[in-house]
């Protein structure tokens, strides 16, 4: 179980033991919460193997400068994991999963990319969002060498 604030709201990631996937729920709108009968408990291992088989890969990649990790440790998604390339955490591949299926998240990720300013390079990203960005006109504010 995963407890986190996002977009002003509160938001709890754990496994729904009745469909046995990973769900993300805002806790606002929970409103029965029970104990699960102890008998019917997965083992642990049963557990880890439903996270794992339910992570999609990523399909953006990003190289973070330092102005960029500044901006990246101000806010990022929840999804988005950091791997440092510089001892002093100066410099880092990004990486996260963007549903390309849902216009919200594509427009959530590319506002989020302006967010961070000139200092990233992106190595790899849908054609759903180059797309977006292109219809947007926000090329302007993107430059051309990171699409």
């Amino acid at each position: 179980m995963h407890l986190y604030q996002e977009n002003n709201g509160w938001f709890v990631e754990c496994v729904d033991l009745n469909i046995f996937q990973k769900r993300i729920f805002l806790i606002s709108q929970l409103e029965d919460v029970s104990v699960y009968d102890a008998l019917n408990v997965p083992s642990e291992m049963e557990i880890i193997k439903i996270l794992n088989d339910d992570e999609r890969t990523h399909n953006v990649e990003l190289v973070l400068g330092p102005k960029a990790m500044n901006q990246f440790r101000k806010y990022h998604p929840i999804k988005a994991k950091i791997f440092y390339t510089n001892p002093f955490q100066l410099s880092g591949i990004c990486r996260f999963y963007i549903d390309t299926s849902s216009t919200e998240d594509i427009e959530e990720a590319v506002h989020w990319l302006l967010f961070l300013g000139n200092d990233i390079e992106i190595q790899k990203m849908p054609k759903e969002v180059k797309a977006y960005i292109k219809s947007t006109h926000l090329l302007s504010k993107i430059s051309q060498r990171l699409i």
